[in-house]
């Protein structure tokens, strides 16, 4: 597998695959942004610490990466109910939650709260792709988990994205 990653946590021995932001459910689904810069900022993925406890992100990393790479990741609060959507430019500095946003590695995200994930991707060729993206963290007792989007993700600077 080819990966694209930011963070530098190595696996721990009593790492565990899914833990308090959940695991895989039935389904996978497809996200293309069109972007003739090639620049992709995704907040479709929430996060959601269905625990008692405290979490700690480590790290991101974009699984099985074609011509894509992550720049950046992030978490924003939810604002109402809605999550942050996706853009091919960085939001406006006025957006309220966007102003609240931290990077994602060493972030914590408290027992039963919600975050929005937000990416930076981008591509230098026409096309880049990405089959998902991996979360790891770890819980207040050590104990560290994968957490994966189950979101495919498409740059595309030509702007042919199609259902």
């Amino acid at each position: 597998m080819a990966f694209s990653r930011l963070g530098h946590d190595k696996p721990a021995p009593q790492e565990l695959s899914f833990g308090p932001l959940g695991s895989p459910g039935p389904g996978h689904d497809t996200l293309c942004t069109p972007s003739p810069k090639g620049v992709a900022y995704i907040g479709l993925t929430p996060l959601e610490n269905t625990g008692t406890r405290p979490l700690t992100l480590d790290s991101v990393q974009l699984v099985q990466a074609h011509d894509l790479r992550l720049s950046a990741a992030f978490l924003v609060p939810f604002i109402g109910n809605q999550s942050f959507g996706q853009f091919n430019a960085p939001p406006p500095s006025s957006d309220p939650a966007w102003a609240q946003r931290v990077p994602l590695n060493g972030a914590v995200v408290s027992a039963r709260s919600e975050r929005n994930l937000v990416l930076v991707v981008a591509t230098k060729k026409g096309r880049g792709s990405a089959l998902d993206t991996e979360i790891m963290y770890r819980d207040a007792l050590g104990h560290r988990y994968h957490f994966f989007t189950q979101l495919t993700l498409v740059v595309d600077r030509a702007s042919r994205c199609s259902s």
